[in-house]
């Protein structure tokens, strides 16, 4: 691929099996099969500025990383039911990334170390370790973060101005599934939904208020 003369090159990677449907074979045939089909086509990918993957898994531990070294063009790289056969740390440096987004992976650890470029993030639905498998290094522009996962009483609370004090973050969406949050705004549990609420709470609140005004004017009057 002539990188000079194209803009934009994109790829999705999707599987026969939808990622509720994938056994543990599934995913590891998936991504033997993607990763013989990337080393035979280095030139390709070096040129890509998009990529998206779901339901691989890598028996080599150390090919996610290859991915960062090889694709050097890449604004946006998509990760749904991802892993290695091997959990490992994830360092992730690059220098044209604008967005990452990872969603049900099963990484030990990801650190963005080094993202210059890098604007929004997507970090959902982790393994339930005990401390938050992610860490920020020098993402000197990143604006979005979206963190949701289920966040049980047994976890440990995530001090937020201690994870995101480097960063310069603008809109923040966490996401509260299940047991519990902390009173104290700095603490949340290690996993996060606060934009589903305050939706929910506004359209019952207009549900309340609509009931009320036709009890007291009555149903026949125009709104």
């Amino acid at each position: 691929m002539t990188t000079q003369k194209i803009e934009k090159a994109e790829v999705t990677v999707l599987t026969v099996k939808e990622r509720r449907h994938c056994t543990l074979d599934d995913v590891l045939n998936y991504g033997a099969q993607f990763v013989s089909f990337f080393n035979e086509c280095l030139n390709a990918f070096t040129g890509l500025t998009r990529l998206y993957m779901e339901n691989l898994r890598f028996v080599e531990s150390d090919f996610v990383s290859n991915i960062f070294v090889t694709c050097k063009r890449l604004n946006y790289l998509g990760f749904l039911n991802c892993d290695t056969k091997e959990h490992l740390t994830l360092q992730v440096e690059h220098a044209q990334l604008s967005e990452l987004s990872m969603v049900n992976c099963r990484f030990y650890k990801v650190e963005l170390k080094w993202l210059p470029r890098l604007t929004r993030t997507t970090f959902t639905c982790w393994m339930a370790f005990e401390e938050l498998p992610l860490s920020f290094g020098h993402v000197p522009l990143l604006e979005f973060f979206n963190i949701t996962n289920v966040g049980l009483s047994r976890h440990k609370m995530v001090m937020l101005s201690t994870l995101l004090c480097e960063t310069h973050i603008q809109e923040l969406w966490l996401g509260f599934k299940c047991e519990k949050v902390s009173r104290d705004d700095c603490f949340v549990p290690a996993s996060l939904v606060l934009y589903s609420s305050y939706y929910v709470f506004f359209f019952f609140m207009k549900i309340i208020i609509l009931f009320i005004y036709c009890c007291r004017f009555g149903f026949n009057q125009s709104i």
